[in-house]
Formats: structure tokens, C-alpha cells, sequence
């Protein structure tokens, strides 16, 4: 029995594979909400220009999943 698991498993992790940037859902609320990026050191180098303050929720998830 404990290998009918295994395989079944190991078939269902291979057949669902992703991408390490694909979403698993998408969220309405992302881009209702904004994320402030001048005002966080960390999220400072995730600007594309210095005059670029504030980004949407989704834009933010965008900018997080290329770096």
C-alpha cells in the first residue's frame, strides 16, 4: 500500500509542476491596496525611478517576482 502513495504522489508532483513565478491564485484586493515604496528601505530598490513612490498591490507582486 505505502508505494501505491508514493507513486501516486510522485505522478501528482511531477504533472503539477510550476514555475517558481506562477501564481497559485489571484487576488482582487492586491490591486485595490498600495504599497509605499519610498518609505521602506528595502522596498527602495525595487523603484524603477527615484520619483516612483507608491506602486499597486499586483505591480508590487510583479517587481517582487523578478528579482
Amino acid at each position: 500500500m505505502r508505494g501505491d502513495v508514493f507513486t501516486l504522489h510522485s505522478a501528482t508532483h511531477h504533472a503539477g509542476a510550476r514555475t517558481a513565478s506562477a501564481a497559485v491564485w489571484h487576488d482582487e484586493d492586491d490591486d485595490r491596496q498600495s504599497v509605499k515604496l519610498q518609505e521602506v528601505p528595502r522596498l527602495r530598490k525595487l523603484r524603477a525611478t527615484e520619483e516612483e513612490n507608491a506602486v499597486s498591490g499586483g505591480t508590487y507582486e510583479q517587481k517582487l517576482r523578478q528579482r
